[in-house]
């Protein structure tokens, strides 16, 4: 099977294990959060394929295959703060912001949610409180790992200039559905006390299709009367609000919207829920799907699908194997994943509540598995000694892959593996790197 990696250009890749090879790279696209330059956007794709495809050059893997974006309206979601102008908490005089690097200080910033190289043997002396004697009677230790990049993450800070806000009052990389929303959701704030009052965060989830979901963020309590607010807003701009606060999810009428994409044709339904992940660009999710069902379509035996959420690449890849599992070990995408399996009629598609290092350890020994109960959906147990899986396909959180998802795939010589990297993510070379060495993807 062959590898494509698919690239737009609002991609920013990492991987924590080559953090040298990383810093090394030219931030040829580094821009400002707001803007967009659809005249530059050829220059600006050619150049971020150069820099995939010479990052990849050491691995020999084929030549790129590359999807050109929409050049503006892409991003299906945004989420912006909301900064009062006057006194703390007033009403009338809020407006959406973001939070960007000053002028001239981008180049110097690792990209967004890079953390900086760890040097795993650089020992650390921790607070009197927490020293710990070691066997020579030393009161210095060497830090975790997860310690060490906190430490890490805390120094960079030092000395850094910290971010500037930036009013926003149109995104065009948002869609349309969200830049027409974002003046009248404003003003409707700015005009009620009950919902501008406390307010600090507004989240827009938009579909190709217009559907649209509003959540408010507050740090108040959430009333009956704030319900009947919204509830009107609700009908007066014909999108749905959810309202959250410390300890509270508060939906006017539903939480989620329904997207469905046109993959070959072929309407694909899926439930996606505020606050949960899925993919930002719609079009771009239709060719990404496209190209995934192309390349397997030649594949046998059973798929098995790691860090699955609502079940996007799932269901649409169904169709090429015999069975389908899939894990997830978020209770809200799993119960949005059953909904989509019934939705789009998949019944060879398993997905249960199940983390992928349990997987892992039950996959080893071909034995049963449980997964956890969720809302309606009871646990199930799965006998693995009936799946034949032939085909893996990982879309791996920011962290990247476990060691013992790496290792269990190492164990098997014969399977085709489809990595999914995320625009957002850290992978630049990524866990793709084991992978190149030892199977063909």
């Amino acid at each position: 099977s062959e590898m494509c990696i698919r690239d737009s250009i609002n991609a920013e890749y990492g991987g924590r294990s080559h953090h040298c090879m990383r810093r090394s790279l030219p931030r040829l696209l580094r821009m400002n959060i707001y803007d967009v330059y659809p005249s530059d956007y050829a220059a600006l794709l050619e150049a971020k394929v150069a820099t995939t495809r010479n990052t990849f050059t050491p691995l020999g893997i084929p030549e790129l295959e590359v999807f050109a974006s929409s050049k503006e309206h892409y991003r299906m979601r945004a989420e912006f703060t909301i900064f009062h102008e006057g006194a703390k908490n007033s009403v009338g005089d809020a407006y959406y912001c973001m939070y960007d690097w000053p002028a001239g200080q981008q180049e110097d910033q690792p990209a967004a949610g890079e953390a900086p190289a760890v040097v795993e043997e650089q020992e650390a002396e921790e607070p009197d409180g927490k020293r710990q004697k070691m066997s020579d009677g030393a009161t210095r230790r060497k830090l975790s790992k997860k310690a060490m990049r906190k430490l890490q993450r805390k120094e960079a800070k030092l000395g850094q200039p910290k971010k500037e806000r930036v009013r926003i009052d149109k995104l065009p990389r948002a869609s349309t559905r969200i830049n027409e929303l974002m003046p009248e959701v404003l003003s409707a704030l700015n005009t009620s006390e009950l919902l501008g009052q406390y307010l600090f965060q507004v989240n827009f989830l938009t579909t190709l299709s217009g559907e649209a979901l509003v959540t408010l963020l507050y740090h108040k309590k959430l009333t009956d009367e704030w319900a009947a607010e919204a509830a009107a807003l609700k009908q007066r701009l014909g999108c749905d609000f959810v309202g959250r606060a410390k300890k509270q999810v508060l939906p006017v009428d539903r939480n989620f919207v329904v997207e469905e994409l046109s993959v070959h044709g072929k309407p694909l339904i899926y439930k996606q829920v505020e606050g949960s992940f899925s993919q930002p660009n719609g079009h771009m999710c239709e060719k990404m799907l496209e190209w995934a069902i192309d390349s397997t379509k030649k594949l046998d035996g059973d798929l098995l699908e790691l860090y699955c959420g609502n079940g996007n690449f799932t269901l649409a890849l169904a169709p090429n194997f015999g069975k389908v599992l899939g894990t997830e070990i978020s209770k809200i995408s799993v119960e949005a994943a059953q909904f989509n399996i019934e939705q789009n009629k998949a019944e060879n598609v398993i997905i249960g509540c199940l983390s992928s290092e349990d997987f892992s350890a039950a996959w080893a020994n071909k034995s049963i598995v449980k997964t956890r109960p969720v809302g309606d959906i009871a646990a199930q147990e799965i006998d693995l000694s009936q799946y034949n899986f032939t085909t893996v396909l990982v879309d791996p959180p920011r962290a990247g892959l476990d060691d013992g998802t790496i290792s269990m795939l190492q164990q098997y010589e014969n399977l085709s593996l489809i990595h999914i990297s995320e625009p957002t993510r850290l992978l630049s070379i990524s866990y793709a790197v084991f992978c190149l060495k030892k199977k063909k993807i």
